[in-house]
């Protein structure tokens, strides 16, 4: 099971109000990926290509946010993750985003590797984790 990615909101992550532009969760969203990610595959590239996102409750300035990945579907060369960002255990925001995953030497689609299918299925949904 992967951990939880937490950090806190920064201010320049903010408007005016001190509340989370909307545009910073998918980038949340992105940097929980990379953080999970990275490591187990620096042979590999990944790009975004849809993105879908629900927002529930603003984050603010200095909140202290956790982030969990839950795979929804695999393809053959892409996957959809939902990543559920919340605060205190209450949901903030959904964020879907599909990847495909590339060959970065010739930036072509590849079929996904099966090591990347494999850790895939260590995103299931988290108990004691709040899903609405």
């Amino acid at each position: 099971m992967s951990k939880l990615y937490t950090r806190s909101l920064f201010h320049y992550e903010t408007d005016t109000d001190g509340v989370c532009h909307f545009s910073n969760y998918f980038r949340i969203a992105e940097e929980a990926f990379y953080d999970a990610f990275r490591d187990k595959f620096p042979h590999l590239a990944f790009a975004v290509v849809e993105s879908q996102a629900q927002y529930l409750r603003p984050l603010r300035f200095g909140s202290i946010f956790q982030v969990a990945i839950e795979k929804k579907e695999r393809r053959r060369s892409n996957f959809e993750l939902l990543f559920t960002i919340q605060e205190n255990k209450i949901p903030s925001a959904h964020i879907k985003l599909r990847f495909v995953s590339i060959e970065p030497k010739q930036w072509e689609v590849i079929a996904l590797p099966e090591q990347l299918k494999e850790e895939l299925e260590n995103y299931a949904p988290r108990p004691n984790f709040t899903y609405s």
